[in-house]
């Protein structure tokens, strides 16, 4: 039963939140304190930004309740642990800023925990967390996704851009014959939706707002135009998005829900069982196709020495590239999931070259030395397009005024 709200303070709340961050709820960005209620009960109260300065109060209940919406959905429709949601307070007046109180997920972050086992169990608990992570994400591949999460992810911004994506950005894909067979026509159309999402996700990255390349002046906007020109490549077939999974809708096209930022700070384990109890951090969850959702995890998915995610997840954990941990990981990865979900494994194996060139498109400006790290995403991006056959040396660099 959720928490009675009543029965709290208010104006405790708002002191313990104030005392835990130093200083008023009203200057935080988006924060989220330990608090202890009434009795000694712990929890977690998620703060808003507020003021009048600031976005849309509207939005910001919206975000809220979607939210909790995606964690409620994920208890009761996929059965996953996520934190449960006690009270939602839109309203900024109640502690002085938008709020959501909610569980306490017991356990550690997933690299602090690795990096306390001993030698002599670290491999054994490592099985054992790969095998309740690949229960957890091949039942959310699995699984219809229910209303009302549905439709309110169908109608939300799911790119929040602050400036629209251009029709003239979008990555088109083109075919050299005609159809009017509807089963084409609609894998096409499942093709062309994927490619539409990475393309959000490149304008983002390059164009939109004050942290995007082009506003930050980095160098690495004429390599992306190249990364995004490989796109149309790297998609399956037609025909492989014909193949319908055991909800009779397509394998690789139907939208997922899906974790924004699945890192290993955000999956919670226990140190004594390595029992998962909790993935945190769904607020950014989106609907994507069906191919993008399903991925190996961030941690294992490449070999750590210079890849779109070793500035975090590959480091953290601290694998031998050495001795093929990486490798060996994937594939006891994929021996888990092919006994839970033939299709997610389906999905995840012909996604994998296209979810590392969505990876590079992510993460291409982290990791340190910078000029190092370009110099490699350039090696790749011309590798990829002598074996494709793309000619990326012609693709030009345009900047955001180009596109209006």
């Amino acid at each position: 039963m959720p928490y009675d709200i009543t029965s709290i303070r208010q104006d405790a709340l708002r002191s313990e939140i104030s005392r835990l961050r130093g200083k008023p709820v009203t200057e935080m960005e988006q924060l989220v304190f330990d608090v202890v209620l009434e009795g000694g009960q712990r929890m977690i109260a998620r703060c808003e930004r507020a003021g009048p300065d600031q976005e849309d109060p509207r939005e910001v209940q919206r975000r809220l309740h979607k939210h909790a919406t995606v964690l409620d959905t994920l208890q009761k429709a996929y059965d996953i642990p996520v934190p449960l949601v006690y009270h939602i307070e839109p309203d900024p007046k109640v502690i002085g800023a938008p709020w959501i109180l909610m569980d306490r997920i017991s356990g550690g972050m997933l690299h602090y925990v690795v990096s306390r086992w001993d030698k002599a169990v670290k491999e054994d608990n490592m099985k054992v967390v790969l095998a309740q992570h690949a229960t957890v994400y091949a039942c959310i591949f699995d699984t219809i996704m229910p209303e009302p999460l549905s439709s309110m992810l169908a109608e939300e911004r799911q790119y929040d851009h602050i400036d629209p994506m251009p029709t003239a950005f979008d990555i088109k894909l083109h075919y050299e014959s005609f159809t009017d067979d509807p089963d084409l026509l609609r894998a096409r159309a499942y093709r062309q939706e994927t490619a539409t999402f990475i393309a959000h996700r490149f304008w983002k990255l390059m164009h939109d707002g004050e942290h995007s390349a082009e506003a930050d002046g980095h160098p690495e906007l004429p390599v992306l135009h190249k990364l995004k020109a490989l796109v149309p490549a790297f998609i399956p077939t037609v025909e492989a998005y014909l193949e319908l999974d055991d909800n009779g809708q397509s394998l690789l096209g139907s939208k997922k829900l899906h974790h924004y930022d699945p890192s290993v700070s955000n999956i919670m384990v226990d140190f004594d069982t390595a029992k998962i109890t909790g993935i945190i951090d769904w607020e950014f969850t989106v609907a994507v196709p069906a191919l993008l959702s399903a991925a190996y995890p961030e941690w294992i998915r490449y070999d750590g020495q210079q890849s779109p995610t070793s500035h975090w997840s590959s480091h953290l954990l601290q694998l031998s590239p050495d001795k093929f941990e990486y490798g060996k990981w994937r594939e006891m990865y994929e021996d888990n999931v092919g006994k839970i979900s033939a299709n997610y494994l389906k999905a995840m194996r012909a996604g994998r070259e296209l979810q590392e060139l969505v990876d590079w498109c992510r993460f291409a400006v982290y990791g340190l030395p910078l000029d190092e790290r370009m110099a490699f995403l350039d090696s790749w991006v011309n590798s990829k397009a002598a074996e494709f056959g793309v000619d990326v040396e012609s693709v030009p660099i345009r900047r955001k005024r180009d596109w209006m």
